[in-house]
């Protein structure tokens, strides 16, 4: 079994997972997922609406970024789900 090392440019291309703002919280969070401290997160449909993509479904293997925007290391989705809104008033 041969395992390749992917190129710079390949890294680059990959589909990028933001956690946090830019700065120490986001590479606390960012420690924590590569020591398996954190093995979930949420997120909010409405934020896939505000950057225009299609749907709020894992795609690919997305890559985290450390604040320096260097990658970290490349995410793995097992599950995901969009709850029924059952909580919020209606108008």
């Amino acid at each position: 079994m041969s395992t390749s090392v992917p190129t710079p440019a390949e890294i680059a291309a990959l589909p990028k997972a933001e956690f946090a703002f830019p700065g120490p919280l986001r590479d606390q969070l960012v420690a924590a997922i590569l020591t398996r401290a954190k093995t979930s997160t949420t997120g909010l449909a409405v934020d896939y609406e505000h950057e225009d993509e299609d749907e709020a479904l894992p795609k690919g293997r997305p890559t985290t970024l450390w604040a320096a925007r260097a990658a970290a290391g490349q995410l793995s989705s097992t599950s995901w789900s969009i709850p029924a809104d059952t909580h919020s008033p209606r108008s």
